[in-house]
Parts: C-alpha cells; structure tokens; sequence
C-alpha cells in the first residue's frame, strides 16, 4: 500500500476536518458527554480554527492511499498536536504513525521543537504511548472533553 502524506491548504484541510470528525463520532464520541462532543466539533468548525489556519498557526497533513483520504494530522504553534486520525479502514496500518513522524519533523526542523505535545482522548493514549509520548498528568475532562495531556521528547 504506498500512502502520500501532503502538507495541505483550503479545501484539502476541510476534508481532512470532515474526517476527524468521521472518525470521532465513531471512536471518540461514545466516551464523551453531549457537552464534549460539542465542544469538539465547535473546534473544528469553529471561530478559533479559522483564525488559526488564516495565521497560519496551524499546518495540516493529509494522508493518500491513491485517492482516498485514509488521515489527517494538524500541528498548532509548531509543538502541539491538534488533531490526528485516521479512516478506520486504514487503522494498525503505519498511517498514524507516518503522520506524527511529518508532523514531529516539521516541529523540530522548521521550529526548532524538540518538546511535542498532546492531549490525548482516551482512545489514543496506547497509540502515543507507543509513539514516545508520556502523559504529564492524569486524565482530565474539560468542557466535556476528556483526555490526557501528554509530551514527547525528540531524540535529535
């Protein structure tokens, strides 16, 4: 399976926003309350992220297997992983981890991060886990959102 992972802009970031959110309805929405579902979608629709992608404070990536969209990934402030999914169809296939490691790349390259962050839904703390990521803390819920706010430490 050859995948194509492309730093993207406009119509491309509304789709790999379409998809996170396919995605989270699926594995993420059943653990959160009404309010954090809401919350989450006011996220990718919303004001903030599209003040974000007009600055450019947010660099997006799309993951191709031909033509089929299988993930998509979002780096915030050049050190903050804002959004990482994948097609269910494409899961425990390296596409995750494909994006992280353009993703992690960008931030250490491009701005110099070696410090990485995230909060990770319930459903994704094995996948950062096994990434390098460590959780900071314990779980928390914030409106309505649960996750664990996690770092990873680049090794170069």
């Amino acid at each position: 399976m050859d995948i194509e992972i492309r730093q993207v802009k406009n119509d491309d970031i509304d789709k790999g926003i379409a998809l996170a959110e396919e995605v989270f309805d699926i594995y993420e929405a059943p653990v959160f309350t009404a309010e954090g579902v809401q919350s989450f979608k006011d996220f990718l629709y919303g004001a903030n992220m599209r003040k974000m992608r007009e600055k450019g404070d947010i660099i997006f990536w799309n993951a191709y297997c031909g033509d089929i969209l299988a993930g998509t990934c979002a780096l915030r402030d050049g050190r903050h992983i804002s959004l990482l999914f994948v097609h269910g169809d494409f899961h425990r296939q390296g596409i995750g981890r494909m994006l992280m490691d353009t993703a992690c790349g960008y931030a250490l390259k491009i701005h110099k991060q070696h410090r990485i962050t995230v909060n990770s839904s319930p459903y994704g703390v094995p996948f950062y886990t096994s990434y390098g990521f460590r959780p900071t803390d314990m779980e928390r819920i914030t409106d309505g959102i649960r996750y664990t706010p996690m770092i990873y430490f680049s090794k170069d």
